[in-house]
């Protein structure tokens, strides 16, 4: 079976999950980018109103409230649902699980701030024994600040802050630190582990912990706490959720993670991490299906709005692509990606539109990332009407050796002689992105406008870039690509004054330019 039968395959079988799939009933909204179109059931949550100071809350930072979130919500589960109030206050807490029918609602000036004491926190084995859908790292990552496990109808709402404490999670590295922020965080309680230049926070009683549970002989014990940090949200196997107004920041990892989650409303949202936060992801969306991301803000430690559908084996093994999703006006500040894919695909990206957004001053701004040993398919994907600035590597980013050295990478180090030995078969490993169609795209000012990177058994492809105007300090390479059509391009770079190098590619058309873009053949295939 070609690629293009692979891509048709994978097209009609989309089809065939969405037809049959079973009717919803509540709140039906229907929207079309492009030639994406989704119906997204929204939550439905009783009249029913608590506010948490009816269970003992206090708002002062200090108080600590666990128990009266969880009171006031399983009281208002045992009534069918409704709405939770947060006033104006800062609440300390431990971990908040939601239940189905509940309405999380902030009030301006309310804050909710996660208490970051490992021992709150349940470890994912605890709750749910050995069962990989759990997410990263095993049995013993912990639960997340703001959970939920198989519920339905779930919203959170208002103008009001949910911070993780991060900062008591996340490692810290000296080389992404200025003296200030390196002399603050060592000042507090954790560990150094001179060999990484890295510092860990960790309470004498964690470290103690550490000690025992993985071993003080294997030095590890000190990355303990990094092992098993949560995201900020993580939902699990839940439908029927909207996230609208507020702020999210502050996370121990990723900040929004919806895994095997379906039906999902996301508006005007703002999602912050320090630009050095580890693993500091926006919103990752994870085998999930019929979502509408819209007017949030992103201003983030790593990629910013990013899809997903799991890793290599148990990734494939699971098979649940993310699918049926659209995304529109919304703006990334500081992000490794603006809109990533990857590169934990292996369940597959299908049916994706993003449109009409703001990458300033992000890495990359279009970023599809995999590597060999993922496996999945990546096709269907919209991008159009986006407006780029100030990106500090490449515009437009296929990389198929996320971490990995390539041919590609060498050719543009003048490393001509370099070769990628030991090309495998393809199987099941090998990732596919194909049918991808880029529109009416400006990037003013990146490293690169544009950088595709192939593998050699398994080409990018059927990729089309239309509309793209670009300023970039140097020349544009693809790499092991073929059936790539870009028309009606401006690039412009420092270096050449506007080079594309097409190295190893076969059936890359480039018209429309006005002779402008100067094209150069490196090895390319017959």
């Amino acid at each position: 079976m070609n690629i293009r039968d692979i891509c048709i395959a994978a097209l009609m079988t989309t089809a065939i999950a969405t037809a049959n799939g079973n009717a919803m009933a509540g709140n039906i909204k229907t929207y079309r980018s492009g030639p994406v179109n989704i119906t997204v059931e929204e939550p439905e949550i009783p009249a029913l109103s608590v506010s948490i100071t009816d269970f003992g809350a206090k708002g002062d930072g200090l108080t600590l409230c666990t128990d009266a979130f969880a009171k006031a919500i399983a009281s208002l589960s045992e009534r069918g649902g409704g709405t939770l109030r947060v006033p104006h206050g800062v609440w300390l807490t431990g971990p908040i699980v939601m239940k189905s029918h509940i309405r999380l609602q902030l009030d301006d000036m309310a804050v909710i701030k996660f208490d970051p004491r490992l021992s709150l926190y349940k470890s994912l084995g605890e709750l749910f024994g050995s069962n990989e859908e759990t997410g990263n790292g095993g049995s013993e990552h912990r639960q997340s600040p703001l959970c939920a496990y198989g519920a339905t109808d779930i919203e959170i709402c208002g103008h009001g802050i949910i911070d993780g404490a991060g900062e008591h999670w996340r490692p810290f590295k000296r080389n992404n630190a200025t003296t200030h922020e390196w002399r603050d965080r060592t000042s507090r309680e954790g560990v150094m582990n001179a060999k990484e230049d890295r510092w860990y926070p960790m309470t004498p009683d964690e470290q103690e912990y550490a000690r025992q549970r993985v071993g003080e002989e294997t030095g590890q014990w000190k990355e303990y706490k990094d092992m098993v940090r949560p995201e900020l949200l993580h939902f699990i196997r839940c439908s029927r959720i909207r996230l609208d107004g507020v702020t999210f920041q502050n996370s121990p990892m990723w900040n929004l993670r919806p895994e095997l989650c379906d039906n999902i409303t996301i508006k005007g949202c703002t999602v912050r991490n320090d630009h050095n936060a580890a693993n500091g992801d926006g919103i990752d969306l994870e085998s999930c299906r019929n979502v509408y991301l819209s007017r949030c803000v992103f201003d983030v430690g790593d990629d910013g709005i990013c899809l997903k559908s799991g890793r290599d084996e148990a990734g494939r093994r699971r098979g649940v692509p993310t699918r049926d999703v659209i995304i529109d006006s919304c703006v990334v500040y500081h992000a490794h990606g603006g809109f990533v894919v990857g590169s934990e695909m292996s369940g597959g990206v299908r049916r994706v539109s993003v449109s009409d957004c703001l990458f300033m001053g992000t890495d990359n701004g279009l970023r599809f990332k995999s590597n060999r040993d993922r496996g999945g398919i990546v096709d269907s994907i919209f991008a159009r009407n986006i407006y780029m600035e100030r990106i500090k590597n490449e515009g437009i980013l296929f990389d198929m050796y996320y971490f990995k050295p390539s041919e590609g990478r060498a050719f543009l180090k003048d490393m001509h002689n370099y070769k990628v030995s030991d090309v495998p078969t393809v199987d099941e490993t090998t990732p596919t992105f194909c049918n991808i169609f880029i529109e009416n795209i400006t990037c003013a000012g990146a490293d690169r406008a544009i950088y595709m990177d192939g593998l050699p058994e398994r080409p990018i492809d059927g990729i089309t870039i239309s509309g793209f105007h670009a300023t970039a300090t140097n020349p544009s390479l693809i790499s092991e690509g073929t059936n790539i059509t870009l028309s009606g391009i401006t690039i412009t770079d420092k270096a050449t004054g506007g080079s594309l190098y097409l190295h190893n590619t076969k059936g890359v058309d480039v018209s429309n330019d006005g002779g402008r873009t100067k094209i150069e053949r490196f090895g390319s295939r017959k």
